[in-house]
């Protein structure tokens, strides 16, 4: 699978910034560090999740909330419904972007500290060519509640899929 770097702008990698726990095994390393040294990834819990249609995310990209003034209109947005303490937490969004009609999804799977990169591995559906669909704009969008992330590169590891139904 093809990692792709979204940003504010597509094509422009995020600087943003990690607060994870340090772990220190006495030469200083943290484990996120160590993890990747050793070519592993550390995991990050996803503490709650919503997906939708919101007319906010009218701009396709991966992007990092870590307050709520970072997203015009939050309080308007299924966002709002989170339960989300932004001194202990962050939100990371995937925008679809606007569709010309419904049957596209969005949904966050996982997500996992690779060094100083954070990794979001997702899926994103398309309907196929001719499947029936609601004729309308959609603005698809998945959201993540996770523990306070900054200092990072938001890297995403999408997979596409055709045709599916939204999991519930």
């Amino acid at each position: 699978m093809k990692r792709v770097v979204f940003g504010a702008v597509l094509g422009l990698s995020l600087a943003l910034s990690a607060g994870c726990s340090t772990n220190n095994n006495g030469n200083g390393a943290d484990a996120a560090d160590q993890s990747a040294r050793m070519g592993l990834a550390t995991p990050v819990g996803i503490l709650e999740t919503v997906t939708g249609d919101h007319e906010v995310f009218a701009s396709p990209g991966l992007m990092l909330v870590n307050d709520a003034s970072d997203v015009d209109g939050y309080d308007a947005t299924p966002l709002a419904g989170l339960n989300v303490d932004f001194s202990s937490h962050s939100v990371i969004v995937l925008a679809l972007g606007q569709q010309a009609t419904g049957g596209y999804w969005a949904t966050i799977d996982a997500i996992q500290y690779e060094g100083d990169e954070l990794v979001v591995q997702a899926k994103v559906n398309q309907p196929d060519p001719g499947q029936m669909v609601s004729q309308v704009i959609s603005h698809p969008f998945a959201a993540v509640v996770v523990p306070k992330v900054e200092n990072v590169t938001l890297l995403s590891d999408i997979e596409g899929l055709s045709g599916q139904p939204q999991p519930n």
